[in-house]
């Protein structure tokens, strides 16, 4: 637990109300993902705290996913909280079922983030703090990422280009001790997930077995994993920027030029590839998924005929141009037109070259 002499109060809220400045403006819509959680209930109060003398209009969402027998206790807590608070809250019901090859985890992630993306605010703000931060960076580092992953959670991103609404973390510089400390000293309440004690997940496991171990030989290793995350979220910046620069060089009339790709160093040519896959919403493919989709533009004829599914992608190459578009969209296999006679026989139109 966090002493007063190490942190105050006010230390937590000046480092708090900095990030809020920085970011926000007057009249901003901000909608908190509210949990019931320790983490989201001192949130919505940091915000609540500020939002009329900053001209503010705060909003909560809660969603109860179905997965706990305690859930709708949870969502009656949130209720209870926000109507305390002055603040409107949309609770939304779900029934999450795990999907085979996926954790539960991220199937009530992903749930959570397409409700997310249909609100309508400014910001959706989250309460991830620094010791998400750290737990994300070592859990992307054990699965191989690359610097996009290993550059864990940005304090702002965009979350659906149509809508420009912005994922907001404005407590990742504060730690959960921290936390804990600001919601004990303010009286406040809280839910505890029973499954946060749950080691069998992974993250679970790294909080409760591997940090406490690793704190104890690098007290600072929170901060240290921190910055070493937003240095990786710089570089990542650098290397879409790059990519970004490439597929303006190498696209010919929504393109890709499949001569131009060639002649990028291999390493240039797969972040090229990562960077178009983004771009088209596509779930990025694994290492050897992609060293086999390079492979192949590399070795076939220019002249020859080239079709791979990604995700929800479909990649065509003819003619020597490589194009993307929606798997759903691109042509189907051809079936016979039987002709019995007729004096004008009508064959659909199709997609493509």
């Amino acid at each position: 637990m966090v002493s007063s002499k190490s942190t105050s109060l006010a230390d937590i809220t000046d480092r708090f109300l900095q990030n809020l400045c920085a970011q926000v403006q007057s009249g901003d819509r901000l909608v908190v993902a509210l949990s019931g959680g320790v983490d989201s209930v001192v949130l919505l109060h940091l915000l609540a705290q500020f939002a009329k003398s900053m001209q503010l209009k705060v909003a909560a969402v809660h969603v109860e996913h179905g997965i706990s027998v305690h859930s709708g206790q949870w969502s009656a807590f949130c209720q209870k909280i926000c109507d305390s608070l002055g603040i409107s809250l949309t609770i939304h019901h779900l029934k999450i079922r795990k999907q085979p090859q996926q954790s539960l985890e991220a199937v009530a992630r992903e749930a959570r983030y397409q409700i997310y993306k249909n609100i309508r605010a400014d910001y959706v703000v989250l309460a991830q703090h620094q010791d998400d931060q750290a737990e994300t960076l070592l859990l992307q580092l054990l699965r191989g990422a690359g610097v996009k992953g290993l550059g864990a959670m940005p304090t702002i991103r965009l979350l659906d280009l149509s809508k420009n609404t912005i994922l907001f973390r404005p407590l990742l510089n504060i730690s959960r001790s921290e936390i804990l400390y600001f919601a004990e000293q303010n009286g406040l309440s809280w839910v505890t997930d029973e499954s946060n004690q749950d080691v069998s997940y992974d993250r679970n496991f790294l909080r409760h077995r591997i940090f406490p171990m690793l704190e104890e030989r690098y007290p600072a290793y929170r901060k240290t994993l921190s910055r070493s995350a937003r240095h990786l979220g710089e570089v990542a910046h650098l290397v879409d920027e790059l990519a970004r620069i490439d597929a303006e060089n190498a696209t010919i009339a929504g393109k890709l030029s499949l001569q131009k790709m060639r002649s990028l160093e291999h390493a240039r040519a797969k972040n090229l590839l990562r960077y178009l896959f983004g771009q088209h919403k596509a779930r990025l493919p694994n290492s050897r998924k992609l060293e086999e989709i390079l492979r192949q533009l590399n070795s076939i004829e220019a002249d020859n005929r080239f079709y791979f599914v990604v995700d929800n992608l479909a990649i065509r190459c003819y003619q020597g141009s490589v194009e993307f578009m929606s798997a759903e969209s691109s042509p189907a296999s051809l079936e016979p037109v039987i002709w019995q006679g007729e004096p004008r026989l009508v064959i659909k139109p199709l997609r493509g070259d």
